[in-house]
């Protein structure tokens, strides 16, 4: 056989087990890339991004309202954000976060604040905002419901960093966090339960994301003993399943801590309303933020608040206490102080606290 042929020919039966492997044809990726004040906010499509999918590939009916494959199933980005000062290593950490109904990734990024507070605390991580069901009342995940599906997004994006220079070509995927704000619960639940990375993933956050599959979500943290971290809120509006999780913990023995949001001190609490309350956290003080002592010294914690459904992702305070707080995301720079003090912005967007 000819030298060149034998070549190609090695170079076709590599490339075609890299595809297999890995989940994805060993093809070029194209990031867009915008400055912003709180880092570089990153867009990416991906074969394995969990749409496109046969599963909408007629869109969506719900109740009255229509939504066809074209302009909400058609969109295979990911969108990321890499905080200031990030240090690339030979592991690289990622937070993985689905977002909710009649949403974008992009959007959920930038108008909710969610890409500043990641600046403004710094981990050492990327954050990952995957485009679901695009502006679509939809829990659909996609290929995330399919076995690996997660794994072969994650693998995809690791590559695709690769390629672009943001990390060592010698790089590994090291802890992940996953999570998802209401309707994201679906391929989260998916990502757990068959997503190929139950030893990757590390810590779970739920904005009240409990609507079905409590029997996943609860997967990680039933072995006794276990190490896993789970960062659960919740409002009335998902009151039940969120106590059944709680239960499926429960049962096995493990520890669990539950709060109500209301009762607990904060940067802007004044000195006489704290003293005026009975009960405080061990080593708390006037200004201080209770939940973030207690989620730096507890794996699973329960928070209850009375904020509307809605709300969750308007508060500042709570992503940020989840970052801070988090035993498995290193920080790079000393997080600013209106963050650290755990202060919040109104459904306006008016800051309140410092």
């Amino acid at each position: 056989m000819n030298t060149k042929i034998k070549h190609w020919s090695l170079l076709i039966i590599c490339m075609s087990i890299l595809s297999i492997t890995s989940g994805y044809a060993a093809t070029p990726h194209s990031f867009t890339w915008k400055s912003q004040p709180w880092g570089q906010m990153g867009i990416v499509p991906l074969e394995n991004a969990p749409y496109p999918d046969p599963s909408r590939e007629k869109g969506f009916i719900r109740g009255k309202e229509s939504f066809p494959y074209e302009g909400h199933y058609d969109d295979n980005s990911i969108a990321l954000v890499i905080p200031p000062g990030f240090k690339p290593s030979s592991k690289i950490d990622f937070v993985v976060i689905f977002h909710g109904h009649r949403n974008t990734a992009v959007d959920f990024i930038t108008s909710y604040s969610v890409g500043s507070v990641w600046g403004d605390c710094a981990p050492n991580a990327i954050l990952v905002i995957p485009q679901g069901p695009k502006n679509a009342p939809d829990s659909g995940g996609g290929k995330m419901e399919k076995p690996n599906g997660f794994a072969n997004m994650m693998n995809e994006l690791l590559a695709a960093l690769k390629e672009d220079g943001k990390i060592p070509a010698s790089a590994k995927i090291g802890n992940l966090v996953i999570g998802g704000f209401s309707g994201g619960f679906r391929p989260l639940a998916y990502s757990i339960h068959q997503g190929g990375m139950a030893s990757s993933i590390k810590e779970v956050w739920l904005f009240d994301a409990a609507y079905g599959f409590q029997d996943y979500l609860s997967e990680p943290f039933m072995k006794p003993g276990t190490k896993k971290v789970l960062r659960a809120l919740f409002t009335d509006h998902q009151a039940h399943e969120n106590y059944s999780i709680m239960s499926h913990i429960g049962k096995s023995g493990n520890k669990l801590v539950f709060l109500v949001d209301e009762e607990l001190s904060r940067s802007t609490t004044s000195a006489e309303d704290y003293r005026a309350c009975p009960v405080h956290v061990k080593g708390s003080y006037p200004g201080d933020d209770e939940l973030l002592r207690i989620l730096k010294n507890e794996s699973l914690v329960y928070l209850h608040t009375a904020l509307p459904h809605d709300g969750l992702i308007f508060t500042k305070r709570y992503l940020a206490d989840f970052i801070l707080g988090s035993p498995w995301l290193k920080q790079n720079n000393p997080p600013k102080s209106k963050i650290e003090l755990g202060g919040s912005i109104t459904m306006s967007g008016e800051w309140k606290g410092k």
